[in-house]
């Protein structure tokens, strides 16, 4: 078989076109390809570490959190995600997770009330063999939390993994988070890059409440290729919908920029910024009174993580360090009157912010469109996009006319 180089050594740059389909053959699976084609090539410079062996964060009483280590999430090493990055750990023994664990239990003593304790994906058991899960629910059902907390991804959930863990909790509150990160389909598939079906969703929910769980649903706010009134429109509605299919609480995030990511790529050629703080309170001032006292909220400050150097992380701009102490005091307790001096600030930075939220840009799919190519150029090379781009673009157009919600995006 002739190599690429020994076939264009051959062929004159002026019939580069007669003999792209031999050279570049074209991915029927383009448009679900393409994007995750992306993430491959971006997080291919990673080195691989040695995850610590604990990782633990105290918020008082009444919250703390218990990281334990895995060998890193499936769908990350897939390419999945245009804002995730953890890293690549090395592979990690179930001993090791079972310990990290147990150690945290130990530097949390008294064990708060509420204990997120979760690998990037505790119901895959590719990640967190069930062994190893079984013998952390077991520590935790010795501990004094009194709710605990658990991260997943929706299609790894099943009804008996659920229900292993609410048995060895023994009575104890069990929530599984899951990784949403939008309830509008488009969006999850053309910004956020989530393989994640509606269908699946549901599924996931009946799942867990059928086990006797408790389900929360996390929202992002800032997915790349939004304007920020986009972004908190969407986040809205994602919670509005994720109360619709019976999620019992939701957890809203701003975007951070972390390296070897699509969200990074886009920063660094001036494509892209992280949301502003005053996105996440915007968010939580629109929602009714009812679904904002079951919400809470995370990675509003920049937060240490094994694996994943920091990246740009969202501010208010001025008065920062009072203003992040209401939202953490929020965070903390759940109280939303902690938050009435955020949603009563007229300050001019807040006017400023609200003024260039009126910002408009072109639709949505113009703008994917627009990014696209110089995305595949630089990441995949020109030839990939010149064989595939027709495909990709038609895979946005046709899932743009088909979504219902697009009257929002404009």
């Amino acid at each position: 078989m002739l190599s690429y180089l020994s076939v264009t050594k051959e062929v004159n740059c002026l019939d580069l076109e007669r003999h792209r389909s031999v050279l570049f053959p074209v991915n029927q699976n383009a448009a679900e390809d393409f994007l995750r084609l992306v993430g491959q090539r971006l997080r291919s410079e990673r080195n691989r570490f040695e995850p610590p062996k604990s990782s633990v964060r105290s918020h008082g009483l009444e919250f703390g959190e218990i990281w334990f280590p895995t060998g890193g999430c499936i769908w990350d090493m897939q390419g999945y995600c245009t804002m995730c990055n953890y890293g690549r750990p090395k592979a990690v023994k179930p001993e090791a997770m079972i310990h990290a664990v147990e150690k945290g239990l130990e530097l949390l003593r008294p064990a708060p009330e509420v204990l997120w304790v979760s690998a990037f994906n505790v119901f895959d058991d590719r990640e967190v063999p069930r062994s190893a899960r079984h013998e952390i629910f077991k520590l935790l059902a010795r501990s004094r939390a009194k709710k605990i907390i658990s991260e997943t991804h929706p299609n790894s959930v099943s009804y008996n993994a659920v229900k292993e863990c609410v048995d060895l909790l023994e009575g104890k509150t069990f929530v599984v988070e899951l990784g949403l990160e939008s309830c509008d389909a488009f969006i999850r598939k053309w910004c956020v890059n989530k393989n994640l079906s509606d269908d699946a969703i549901v599924h996931a929910v009946e799942s867990i409440h059928g086990a006797g769980a408790k389900c929360c649903g996390n929202f992002l706010i800032g997915a790349p290729f939004l304007t920020e009134q986009e972004s908190i429109q969407s986040t809205i509605f994602s919670v509005e919908r994720a109360a619709n299919i019976g999620i019992d609480e939701f957890a809203v995030f701003p975007n951070h920029v972390k390296p070897h990511t699509l969200v990074d790529w886009l920063w660094r050629r001036g494509s892209y910024e992280p949301p502003s703080l005053w996105a996440l309170v915007e968010t939580l001032g629109r929602l009714s009174y009812e679904l904002l006292n079951r919400t809470t909220i995370a990675w509003f400050t920049p937060v240490e993580h094994p694996g994943a150097a920091q990246g740009v992380h969202p501010i208010f701009g001025a008065d920062e360090n009072r203003r992040v102490a209401i939202l953490e005091g929020f965070r903390r307790t759940g109280k939303c009157e902690m938050l009435k001096p955020l949603f009563e600030d007229a300050s001019d930075d807040r006017l400023k912010w609200k003024e260039r939220l009126q910002n408009h840009d072109s639709p949505l799919p113009e703008r994917l469109l627009r990014n696209f190519p110089l995305i595949a150029n630089d990441l995949l090379g020109v030839q990939w996009w010149h064989v595939n781009g027709a495909l990709v673009a038609e895979g946005v157009s046709k899932m743009w006319e088909q979504c219902s919600l697009n009257i929002q995006y404009s």
